[in-house]
């Protein structure tokens, strides 16, 4: 069976950023329909009770500024600082 890869998180230990792929050739859609199964697996296996509790959470990290994205060099200063 051939597998594909849809979208890929990373997580660095070192400095506690994450690092997110699509596999080659994926587009929205495809990604967005991952998302969705990967959201109704949730519900399925009792993570969550509804699906809307999971887009829920992505919108709440998608529009509070406390989770934007750390660009590289404010991850460079934070580095810095903890050394």
């Amino acid at each position: 069976m051939e597998q594909d890869i849809v979208v890929l998180l990373i997580t660095e230990d070192k400095d506690g950023r994450y690092k997110f792929t699509c596999g080659p050739g994926m587009n929205v859609n495809e990604v967005a329909f991952g998302v969705a199964a990967f959201a109704k697996v949730m519900v399925r296996d009792g993570y969550i009770k509804k699906t809307s509790d999971f887009t829920n959470q992505i919108v709440k990290y998608i529009n509070d500024p406390q989770y934007a994205e750390i660009k590289e060099e404010e991850n460079e200063q934070r580095s810095e600082k903890a050394e």
